[in-house]
């Protein structure tokens, strides 16, 4: 997904993330999960789609918060107040 996204494939990219989602669930992967959730709000800001991305960025907060990662954690926020900045 990130080499289709540095490519610029946004949209393929956008579909492998969202194809990893239920897999990274299923196998219990909460740092993964929240890697990909960061990076699909990440991408959806990219792409002007604001909500979508802060939606994608607070599930991925609450599960670095799970996780107690601060340096994770504290990208994700920066990356919230982007979007919140975005929107005004």
């Amino acid at each position: 997904a990130t080499l289709s996204w540095v490519l610029g494939e946004r949209e393929k990219a956008g579909e492998l993330f969202a194809e990893c989602v239920p897999i990274r669930r299923q196998l219990g992967d909460l740092r993964a999960l929240s890697s990909t959730l960061n990076n699909m709000g990440v991408l959806a800001r990219d792409l002007s789609q604001y909500n979508e991305a802060a939606t994608f960025m607070e599930e991925a907060l609450e599960l670095r918060r799970q996780l107690g990662d601060l340096q994770l954690l504290s990208g994700t926020l920066a990356n919230l107040a982007l979007v919140a900045q975005d929107l005004g």
